[in-house]
């Protein structure tokens, strides 16, 4: 009976620490992964601080790039514009990236790109370069006026020179400003001396209060259109 009893014991005794062993494994086995994770949160703590104070740096170093998107210009609907970002440069040699916003809700991307405007209106035209870590803005104004192409000519005559004296003549020189598509031919009734261009007239009056009508024709498949202007001999 004692040593039944006594076996008993010896079995309860050898339960109890096997319970606590399991307990205390366990609760150390929890203390280490405690300090497990926040040794991981320590070091990304750490590195995150690294990563910033280096940006930081880099912020401090770094030059923004110096962005020229163009002129201000003026097209017609429907043409191909080219947009170039080749003047654009960064003082610290980075590769930039760069996007276009066309002012009418497209965007484009890339240092060159063709577009077409299909609608009259002006617009601001914005270009955006980035080396990553700083950008830069520059913009241009564009005006897109009604196409020309498949229209009957227009003329506008303008006095350039004269009236002035030169070897006993009373000399004008007259620019014809020619619009319509596709493009006029342009001719004058008279011409008497070595046009710059076939947009030019030289007129040469020799008699004083002399009078001499420059008529000017442009024609197209569309049509033909005629102006005229009075030259007046007032150099004698």
């Amino acid at each position: 009976m004692k040593k039944r009893k006594t076996g008993r014991a010896i079995i309860t005794i050898i339960i109890v620490v096997l319970l606590i062993y399991t307990i205390v494994d366990s609760i150390n086995k929890s203390i280490r992964d405690r300090q497990k994770q926040e040794s991981e949160l320590e070091s990304r703590i750490e590195k995150q601080k690294e990563r910033t104070e280096e940006t930081e740096k880099l912020n401090i170093e770094n030059s923004p790039p110096v962005v020229r998107a163009g002129e201000d210009r003026k097209i017609e609907t429907n043409s191909t514009i080219i947009l170039s970002a080749y003047r654009s440069t960064d003082p610290d040699g980075d590769d930039l990236t760069y996007m276009w916003d066309l002012g009418d809700e497209r965007v484009a991307e890339g240092i060159m790109v063709q577009v077409q405007y299909p609608n009259v209106g002006e617009y601001t035209v914005t270009l955006t370069a980035s080396d990553g870590l700083a950008e830069s803005k520059d913009s241009f104004a564009l005006i897109v006026t009604e196409s020309t192409l498949d229209k009957a000519p227009t003329i506008t005559l303008e006095v350039i020179e004269g009236p002035f004296l030169e070897t006993g003549f009373c000399v004008y020189r007259v620019r014809a400003y020619v619009e319509g598509g596709p493009f006029p031919k342009l001719y004058f009734n008279r011409d008497d001396g070595l046009p710059a261009n076939d947009r030019i007239a030289q007129v040469n009056l020799a008699k004083e209060e002399e009078k001499f009508t420059l008529i000017a024709t442009a024609e197209n498949e569309f049509g033909k259109a005629v102006k005229k202007i009075t030259l007046i001999n007032t150099c004698h």
